[in-house]
């Protein structure tokens, strides 16, 4: 699922989640089973600069799932494992 979302699969729109399994997380939002890591989040401020949106939020619960895989980290393009 990774290589999708940078288009490594050439893989673009809705079709990067299919067969996709999410599950709720406890504020709500739909977190992607299976991801190595994954932070649930309250909304706090969403702000502009630039051309782009600078989005900050309170984190409610974090889920690391050693067995994914280590995940992807920038601007290094490769898979790392994190402390």
């Amino acid at each position: 699922m990774a290589k999708r979302f940078p288009g490594v699969d050439h893989v673009g729109g809705a079709a990067q989640f299919e067969g996709a399994e999410w599950k709720t997380a406890v504020t709500g939002p739909r977190l992607l089973c299976g991801a190595s890591l994954a932070f649930d989040c309250t909304l706090e401020s969403i702000g502009d600069a630039a051309e782009n949106a600078v989005v900050t939020g309170l984190v409610a619960a974090v889920r690391q799932t050693q067995e994914a895989g280590a995940p992807v980290r920038w601007p290094d393009v490769a898979w790392a494992t994190l402390p």
